[in-house]
């Protein structure tokens, strides 16, 4: 299944970037935020990410964030010292849910490792970036090399 994680590569292309999420980290939508998405694990943003394959079913993707809505909650308690937490309503499940699907949505428009930049403002889009020295992937319909492509080609040049 193809999702969406936090990555630092091409940070600095616009001059309000910024990832404060460990590279590979699974990443979900923030309420009301339009320019970046944060880390499901340490909650903290970013404005770059990319798509890979992971070996997880949508309902344990589902799962993961509905555990970081319940961290966030937890967090957000603790800062403003309110020991009242509270619980993920079937409304807020709900969003949570069809974030996910849209989250499934956006990664299985792109190839593996094509790395993106998010924005919400006026609607949630999300642009190619590109990478220096190379082509605009939108335009050259070039997909990222895999991981283990060059070793690949190097034994078979050999043969």
């Amino acid at each position: 299944m193809k999702i969406l994680v936090a990555t630092k590569e091409t940070q600095g292309y616009m001059q309000n970037d910024f990832n404060d999420v460990p590279d590979y980290e699974p990443v979900r939508f923030a309420d009301n935020i339009n320019r970046y998405m944060i880390g499901i694990h340490c909650i903290k943003g970013t404005t770059t990410i990319k798509v890979i394959n992971v070996n997880i079913s949508f309902n344990e993707f589902y799962q993961m964030i509905l555990n970081s809505r319940i961290k966030e909650e937890q967090m957000r308690s603790v800062i403003l010292n309110n020991n009242d937490i509270p619980p993920l309503t079937d409304e807020i499940k709900k969003s949570l849910l069809f974030d996910t699907h849209e989250i499934c949505r956006i990664a299985n428009q792109y190839p593996v490792g094509t790395i993106l930049e998010y924005h919400s403002n006026p609607t949630r889009h999300f642009k190619i970036r590109q990478k220096e020295n190379e082509p605009d992937m939108e335009t050259a319909k070039i997909p990222p090399r895999a991981v283990g492509d060059s070793q690949k080609e190097e034994k078979e040049a050999e043969s």
